[in-house]
């Protein structure tokens, strides 16, 4: 079968893509594997992309084998741990993250977040915050080399926890040649929080949550237990704190300043264990950001 090339530089591509990783699967009578181009006596090898190595299995004897590992070639030794060539430098700063390119970008129209991490593999991983490249919070600094991303103070608020921050492709663009950028992977460029210190215990409080216009509006149309009970789920997640120290009265009255707004009534339950568990202040500072 003939494939068709667009230019040049595609068959270029394909070519060094075949003198880099190429085999050839060859099956002899009896079933055997071959692998032409990494050596006849090995019949399987492999990547790792997170360390840059290749390893290839070689069969010594019927019940022995034997593995050879060797680093692959590095372009560039500056900053391998983000697995993008064009970033220089990528760390907290509070309020801020920023990340430093090794040439001069601008802003692009996709997104840049933060996750925590699960501790159940099998759940997924909390969102905590997202922007736009080129929304007015995320900007440029003066060497055109930084971005400054800003970061709320209930992004990083659960203690002794993992978080990532994940930097999609085409976040920037160059400047010379206005061509999308590579950004940071999941799981790349993660960022811990410390332990709970001891906080001063409080007891239980009652909180109104004002809501939009349009949330108003589906409180209305909608079964209210329902909405309420929404509504409690979604705060232990963003919090985050057990759906347990969370209640409702199922009461609501039309925000006074704004009629067309609502007003919900919400409880917050008193820590049982103060010493690992938030007090309602730090919940309220965490609902009002």
């Amino acid at each position: 079968m003939t494939r068709k090339f667009s230019s040049i530089e595609d068959l270029d591509l394909l070519l060094l893509k075949i003198l880099l990783f190429r085999h050839i699967l060859k099956y002899t009578e009896n079933q055997n594997l071959h692998l032409g181009s990494f050596g006849s006596e090995f019949f399987h090898y492999n990547t790792f992309r997170m360390n840059n190595s290749i390893f290839g299995v070689k069969e010594q004897t019927k019940n022995k084998i034997e593995f050879l590992f060797k680093p692959l070639l590095r372009l560039n030794d500056q900053n391998a741990e983000f697995n993008c060539l064009v970033i220089e430098s990528a760390k907290p700063a509070d309020p801020e993250i920023m990340i430093k390119f090794t040439i001069p970008v601008k802003l692009s129209t996709v997104n840049v977040s933060i996750f925590q991490q699960n501790d159940d593999k099998y759940k997924l991983d909390l969102f905590r915050q997202t922007f736009l490249g080129d929304s007015k919070l995320c900007t440029i600094g003066s060497d055109n080399y930084t971005v400054h991303i800003p970061i709320f103070e209930s992004t990083f608020n659960q203690q002794n926890s993992t978080y990532y921050v994940l930097v999609e492709n085409n976040f920037v663009i160059s400047q010379e040649r206005d061509e999308p950028l590579i950004g940071i992977s999941k799981n790349i460029w993660t960022l811990s929080t410390k332990p709970l210190k001891t906080i001063q215990h409080s007891d239980s409080v009652t909180g109104l949550l004002r809501l939009n216009e349009k949330e108003s509006s589906n409180f209305l149309q909608m079964n209210h237990s329902v909405f309420f009970k929404n509504m409690i789920q979604e705060f232990s997640k963003i919090i985050p704190v057990t759906e347990q120290r969370l209640s409702t009265s199922g009461k609501w009255q039309y925000d006074p300043t704004s009629p067309k707004k609502v007003l919900l009534s919400f409880n917050i339950i008193e820590a049982k264990d103060y010493t690992i568990k938030s007090n309602f202040q730090i919940i309220f500072d965490n609902l009002n950001t």
